[in-house]
């Protein structure tokens, strides 16, 4: 305490004269042992010094608080871990899709690459099959031309014409029921096979001709017969099945009663197709002209040709020929 009294009288000796005198005491002497002093207690710490207090109370460390840090870091990492794993899941579940995507474009290219191959093995098809129909066409166009050759051949074989009727050698003119009459190849056939004006010889050499017209024609057309022709010219037959039977307009039927299977599974009537006075009978030669006017319907139907039931069979054959 005295050095700091005495420093604080310091300033007023100061201000005195340098040269004088304190009590006989030499002023400089004074002056240097108070600077020593002086540096002295300034080389010593302070009382007051912050170093030299002791530490306060918020400086201290705290329990508690270094406690809540520790579990802020502990939990921080486990959501830093939670959040990697659920990282490397989600990148995971994306490559799984990735490689499921993959395949699917694989599927899908394969699948378009068929697609494309079929659209060309199509187009190939189509165009193999545009070519083969073609062929078919200009071969049925051949076919037809053909066929109307030799239906043009086989008039030219058999003619077919309409003549007028000589009415002088007819004993009653007024009772004969047409001036004119269907010859072919010059034989008259008239609409009654029975008329007496024409010959036996006539009407069955006429009746050959016409059968032989029709199994050429058939042939030709490649059109199959219902009823079996011989040809044999003036001595011409045409079969008929037993198995068939006849209804009241002449046209026949399938017997399905199932009666006499036996006699008619195989057994065919021969049906005359000439005429022979006291020979031949005459409801059997009717039916055999009916047989063959059927098989000529069939010809025309099979052709698309329009034509009357009651038309004398030659006039239906030249209505074929002019199709």
């Amino acid at each position: 305490e005295e050095p700091e009294l005495m420093s604080e009288e310091t300033p007023a000796v100061e201000s005195k004269n340098a040269s004088e005198t304190v009590d006989g005491m030499d002023l400089s002497k004074v002056h240097s042992e108070l600077d020593a002093s002086k540096e002295e207690r300034e080389d010593r710490p302070s009382l007051t010094s912050p170093s030299s207090l002791p530490p306060s109370v918020d400086q201290l460390p705290s329990q508690p608080l270094l406690f809540t840090k520790d579990m802020a870091v502990r939990t921080a990492k486990e959501e830093v871990e939670e959040l990697r794993r659920l990282v490397w899941k989600e990148r995971q579940l994306l490559e799984d899709e990735q490689q499921q995507m993959n395949q699917a474009t694989h599927r899908l290219q394969y699948t378009i690459q068929q697609v494309q191959q079929l659209e060309k093995e199509s187009f190939e098809i189509m165009k193999a099959v545009g070519a083969e129909r073609t062929n078919l066409f200009r071969s049925e166009f051949r076919l037809e031309a053909h066929r109307i050759h030799l239906l043009q051949q086989l008039q030219l074989i058999f003619p077919i014409k309409l003549v007028p009727i000589n009415i002088s050698n007819v004993s009653n003119p007024p009772n004969h029921p047409q001036h004119h009459h269907y010859t072919i190849a010059g034989l008259p056939l008239p609409d009654d096979i029975h008329n007496p004006i024409v010959t036996d010889d006539q009407v069955s050499t006429a009746v050959g001709f016409a059968c032989h017209f029709v199994s050429l024609a058939s042939k030709y057309l490649a059109i199959p017969l219902r009823y079996i022709l011989v040809c044999k010219w003036s001595r011409s037959a045409i079969l008929f099945d037993q198995g068939s039977s006849r209804d009241n307009r002449g046209y026949t039927t399938a017997d399905t009663t199932g009666n006499n299977k036996a006699s008619s599974s195989s057994s065919k009537v021969v049906y005359p197709l000439f005429r022979e006075r006291g020979v031949i009978d005459r409801e059997q030669l009717d039916f055999g002209l009916m047989l063959l006017e059927r098989n000529v319907d069939c010809l025309l139907r099979m052709r698309g040709v329009d034509f009357r039931t009651e038309w004398n069979v030659l006039a239906k054959m030249e209505k074929l020929l002019m199709q």
